[in-house]
Order: C-alpha cells, then sequence, then structure tokens
C-alpha cells in the first residue's frame, strides 16, 4: 500500500492540499451533534445542517452515550483522559471552523484531506471506547443504578420528551407532516410505492418525533437492562438501537435512491467478463442515462469501455486526464470523442486494425498500414504501459494531453501494449515474502516457548 500510494501521488489529482474554503464546506457542522440523540432528524433541511447529508451522523447508541457522559462527570483513568483528549480533538477538527483553520496550517497533511466531516469518526471511535470502559466500571461496581446514571437518565428522557413534544406541535401548526397526506399514500399502488411516497414527504419535524418516540422507547428498556446488570439483555438493546437507527437513515442516503433489485437491473445491462470493444464506436457515443447516474455514478465505471464523454472526478483523476477535460482544449477534446478508442492516425483506404485479445491491462492488435503511422489508444498516459512490436519491448509515448502513442512501421505488424507496474509487482512480493516468513516463524516461536524451561 505505502509503494503504491508513493507511486501513483505525482499523477494523482487528490494529492494536492484542499484550499481552506473547501475544507470548510465539508465539516460536520456543530448542529449535526443533535443525532446523537435522534439520528433520524438529519434526514432533512439541508440549510440547517449546512453540510452534505453523509457528513452529519454522529450516532453511537443511547447506551453508550449515557455512559459517556457518567465518564464524564466521574473519575477518569489514564486511558479515558487520553481517549478523550484525542476524541476532543478531533471533534474540533471536524465542525469548529476556527480550530480546522489552525491545524489546516500548523499540523502536517492535515489539508490532504478531501471531507473534513470524516475526522468525526475518530471522535466516535474515542467515545465509544471512553463510554465501554465506564460501562466496564459500572458493572464491575456493586452499587445498582448510581445516582448520577438516574440523573442522566431522566436528562435524556426530559431530551427526548421535549424533542417529541415540541417536533409535534410544529407539525401540526405547519401542517407539514405526512399525517396530512395519509390518503396520498394510501392511495399510491402497492406496497413499495406507498414506502417511497411515505419516506419522500416525510417533514424535517416528522423525522424528530418518529424516531424521538422510538428512543424513548429504547430508554424504558435501557433502563431496565442495567437495573438488573443484565450483559445479554444490554448487548442485544445496543445491537437492537443500532440497527434500528441505521434503518431509518438509509433510505435518505445514496445507498437508499434505489431497490436493491433496480440497482441490479442496471447491472445487468453491463457485458460479462471484458468483451473485446466495437472499434466503430466512438467515446461521445459512450454516455448513460442521467437517471442511471444519478444511481450508479458514470457509467464508465461498468460498462468496461475505454474512455468517456464527460470528466469523472471520482473515484481516481490522473493529472493529464483533469488537464484534458479543460474549457480551453475544447477543439482538441472533439477531436478525440469523434474517434475509436483505438485508431491510426491519418488513416488510409488500404488500413486497418483487428483486436485480437483484449483486457484491462493488454491490447493485443493486428495492424495493416500503408505508411509509417501512429497507433492511438485513447487511455490514460501512465509511465507503465509498454509496447511490444517484432520483438522489441519499449515505452509508450504521450498522445496529445493524455492517451498513449505506438509508432507503427508500414506494412503488417503484430502491437502488443501492456500495463507492466514493474515497481509494485517488487513490492508486492517483498510483501508476500515477508507475510510467509511470519507464517513459517508463528509456530517455531511457540514451539520454542512451549519447550522452554519454567523458572522456579
Amino acid at each position: 500500500m505505502v509503494a503504491g500510494y508513493a507511486d501513483i501521488l505525482p499523477h494523482f489529482v487528490r494529492a494536492e492540499k484542499l484550499s481552506v474554503n473547501n475544507i470548510a464546506t465539508h465539516s460536520t457542522s456543530l448542529q449535526s451533534w443533535i443525532s446523537s440523540v435522534v439520528p433520524m432528524g438529519i434526514v432533512t433541511n439541508d440549510s440547517f445542517y449546512q453540510t452534505d447529508l453523509s457528513l452529519r451522523d454522529s450516532y453511537f447508541g443511547l447506551g453508550f452515550l449515557m455512559f459517556f457522559i457518567l465518564m464524564l462527570f466521574s473519575k477518569k483513568d489514564k486511558q479515558q483522559k487520553i481517549l478523550l483528549v484525542v476524541g476532543s480533538f478531533f471533534f474540533l477538527v471536524s465542525s469548529v471552523e476556527l480550530f480546522k483553520n489552525f491545524v489546516y496550517d500548523w499540523v502536517p497533511l492535515f489539508g490532504y484531506v478531501r471531507l473534513n466531516g470524516e475526522f468525526r469518526i475518530f471522535a466516535l471511535l474515542c467515545f465509544i471506547l471512553c463510554a465501554a470502559m465506564q460501562l466496564n466500571k459500572y458493572y464491575e461496581n456493586k452499587e445498582l443504578f448510581t445516582f448520577r446514571l438516574q440523573w442522566i437518565f431522566r436528562a435524556i428522557f426530559t431530551i427526548l420528551l421535549v424533542i417529541v413534544s415540541f417536533s409535534l406541535y410544529k407539525t401540526f401548526i405547519l401542517k407539514d407532516s405526512f399525517i396530512f397526506r395519509y390518503a396520498e399514500i394510501i392511495s399510491q399502488p402497492g406496497l413499495p410505492t406507498k414506502l417511497k411516497y411515505f419516506i419522500d414527504h416525510i417533514s424535517f419535524y416528522d423525522s424528530f418525533w418518529l424516531h424521538g418516540s422510538i428512543q424513548i422507547v429504547f430508554l424504558y428498556f435501557l433502563r431496565k437492562a442495567l437495573l438488573f446488570k443484565s450483559t445479554r439483555y444490554l448487548g442485544n438493546l445496543i445491537v437492537a438501537d443500532m440497527v434500528i437507527a441505521s434503518l431509518l437513515v438509509i433510505p435518505f442516503t445514496g445507498v437508499g435512491k434505489a431497490s436493491p433489485a433496480q440497482v441490479q437491473a442496471m447491472l445487468n445491462e453491463t457485458p460479462k467478463g471484458f468483451p473485446i470493444p466495437n472499434l466503430n464506436y466512438k467515446v461521445a457515443e459512450n454516455a448513460m442515462p442521467i437517471s442511471d447516474e444519478d444511481v450508479l455514478g458514470s457509467r464508465s465505471m461498468y460498462n468496461k469501455q475505454i474512455g468517456t464523454k464527460e470528466e469523472v472526478q471520482y473515484p481516481i483523476q490522473l493529472y493529464n486526464m483533469k488537464d484534458f477535460f479543460k474549457n480551453e482544449n475544447k477543439i482538441e477534446k472533439e477531436y478525440y470523442q469523434q474517434r475509436s478508442w483505438l485508431f491510426l492516425k491519418n488513416k488510409k483506404v488500404g488500413d486497418s486494425l483487428i483486436i485480437k485479445k483484449y483486457s484491462p491491462s493488454k491490447i493485443m492488435v493486428s495492424v495493416q498500414s500503408e505508411e509509417n503511422s501512429e497507433l492511438i489508444l485513447q487511455q490514460n498516459f501512465y509511465p507503465y504501459w509498454k509496447y511490444n512490436n517484432q520483438q522489441q519491448k519499449k515505452s509508450v509515448e504521450k498522445e496529445g494531453i493524455n492517451f498513449i502513442k505506438v509508432p507503427v512501421e508500414k506494412g503488417s505488424s503484430e502491437i502488443t501494449i501492456c500495463f507492466e507496474p514493474t515497481f509494485i509487482k517488487t513490492y508486492m512480493a517483498i510483501s508476500l515474502a515477508t507475510l510467509l516468513c511470519i507464517l513459517i516463524l508463528i509456530p517455531f516461536l511457540h514451539y520454542k516457548k512451549t519447550k522452554s524451561p519454567s523458572l522456579s
């Protein structure tokens, strides 16, 4: 992995440090942390949260939340103090703009993280560990449902009760709720359509009172589990809590935009294996319906063809690809998009190409050319591309801004273009050899330890 990243970074757009403004737009806003109590409350009202839905959820369960708060007001051991400091750091990094700006300037490599809100994951991990340690202390203590824990329970219950009451009040005052569309929901054909219509018409306040009501029920059973110190009952409750919280949020995320059956139907339209692409197709025709792109993303990730009409920024974009799609290169872009993915420059009447073998990393082609020419492959140029012509292996040349060029001699020739990452393969071999050595040494060291004489 280290060798791979070191190799691609000089060619990779995401190797650039992000601007401070860009980082500020991808944070987990402070108001998003309301999801630590009612996670479903984040699914609507983008203007309130001022960040993307994928960066809002900060829920780690009501049980852990209770013991995290208890830890804050109790004596902490060394591990909890360290985790609390680290978690607080990442919380501030993911949420508070002034702190982010300071860290951006003074902490190495911080500015290379694309979505600043992702740092909340490390904060959540630290908070969960702190809470788990406090939960362990509670089970080791002979006291049942301590005084502090009772007050924490009452505080969370009161917060949930206020959230549910206020949200119900707002839904009836504003008349903005699925409740007022009950007849429309029922009139939809089929259960899946009814559910989809219901989800599409949930309001901001609906999401709060719906999940808030569920949380109050969970809080009751959570108190019961803690009161009797039943680890099995508590474990089942924590799992159920996280499953329900996840299921309530999923329909509003990218994962829930279409059913698995719809996604599979789209994927079934893609070819199996790696068929040889048609030499007659043009890159400009390599498009995908907008409805499909909303669910699957760019067709270039699925159709197993070379080339794409529009710029694809995710998941990987090279510098030369980004340069190719710049507006000032419009004429050059149109020139290549109106040609096949593989073509001869200045093609004559008698010239021909026959693809004998094709895979993502190797193309074998039989060429007939009436004069010395150049074979153009509309594949991203990268240093590891080689070509083999007349038993001579050489590095390919760059064609224009972004593509691959191979010289072709007059007459008939067999040309193989292949991707050979020798550097990466070497380090893969080293990693494999290291792994094998470790596997061999483990039983040897174990045998040596069992045979060593015990000290009296």
